[in-house]
């Protein structure tokens, strides 16, 4: 399997707050979109709720400003390579996971979908899979 679509070695680090530089590779588990009530249900940010490998759940907020960047990525059940976030104290009024921190997309964010790469991949294989059984 190519080095860019197996599990990253990192894991969530889950402990520190401040800027992360490591590259984690998440699946979306769930997402939905804050509206203010009081200015007529105006979008305010995106959260989610992200995996990693080790099934560790993570809460990510994207604000407002930052959705034009990624809000057309996000797609329940795909796989994300996320880099450059900051990690932050969760919020204890509103909390989609036990984490005791959460994620904050920043301007230096790079956050790409893998769900495509990894589908094409899969494809070969079970295709090489089934060419071989074929032969034996």
């Amino acid at each position: 399997m190519p080095h860019h679509l197996l599990p990253s070695p990192n894991t969530l680090p889950i402990k520190k707050t401040g800027r992360c530089t490591s590259t984690v590779d998440l699946r979306l588990f769930r997402f939905c979109k804050a509206r203010n009530v009081k200015r007529v249900g105006e979008l305010m940010c995106v959260d989610m709720l992200l995996q990693d490998a080790k099934a560790t759940f993570i809460q990510v907020t994207v604000n407002v400003h930052r959705l034009k960047i990624f809000m057309h990525l996000f797609s329940a059940g795909s796989l994300y390579t996320v880099s450059g976030f900051d990690i932050t104290r969760s919020s204890l009024n509103f909390k989609l996971s036990e984490s005791p921190v959460s994620i904050r997309f920043n301007d230096e964010n790079d956050f790409k979908d893998l769900t495509t790469q990894f589908h094409q991949f899969m494809q070969n294989v079970s295709g090489s899979a089934i060419t071989m059984s074929f032969l034996v």
